[in-house]
């Protein structure tokens, strides 16, 4: 939600490009996103309502902050599920997050474990994050998955989600 606000020419071109938007909520507090399900669905309709206003498009695709395990209880996917909300996770942590001034790190930390993944024919489905290493190393990482064979897909609705809870609602 506030990064929308705060840079919504880039937000609308993604849009505008079909390039695929999801919704992270507000806060990114554990303390009020997970305060209650009803606190959850309050963040990301309020998020939702935000993208619509800005681009005019909707989006039910969501990673909660901090990914769904072990926050993210029955209660609240049932009430986020029930919403038509559909809840991604991702099985390649970059580590942007820890490296957050060392791309070369990030980038040794994407291509192991998507080599690793490689051996049990599972797609990598990459959490990064909006920072300036990320941004530095994103061509690079992409240019090696590009040339190993890898192809890029927007994550859409009619995708069985990728999630800890292995819930495909």
């Amino acid at each position: 939600g506030p990064h929308i606000t705060q840079y919504p020419e880039q937000v609308k071109r993604i849009a505008k490009l079909e390039q695929g938007l999801g919704l992270h909520g507000i806060t990114h507090r554990t303390e009020k996103f997970y305060a209650s399900p009803a606190a959850a669905l309050a963040e990301m309709k309020r998020d939702q309502a935000i993208l619509k206003k800005v681009t005019g498009v909707s989006s039910t695709l969501i990673r909660t902050p901090y990914g769904s395990k072990p926050y993210l209880t029955k209660s609240f996917r049932d009430k986020l599920l029930s919403e038509d909300f559909n809840l991604w996770d991702w099985n390649v942590d970059s580590e942007d997050w820890k490296y957050k001034e060392d791309s070369g790190k990030i980038y040794n930390s994407v291509m192991n474990q998507v080599h690793k993944l490689k051996n049990t024919k599972v797609n990598p489905v990459i959490l990064m994050h909006d920072q300036k290493a990320t941004l530095k190393v994103l061509p690079r990482i992409l240019d090696s998955l590009k040339k190993e064979g890898y192809q890029f897909e927007i994550i859409t609705r009619e995708m069985e989600p990728l999630n800890f809870w292995k819930d495909i609602r």
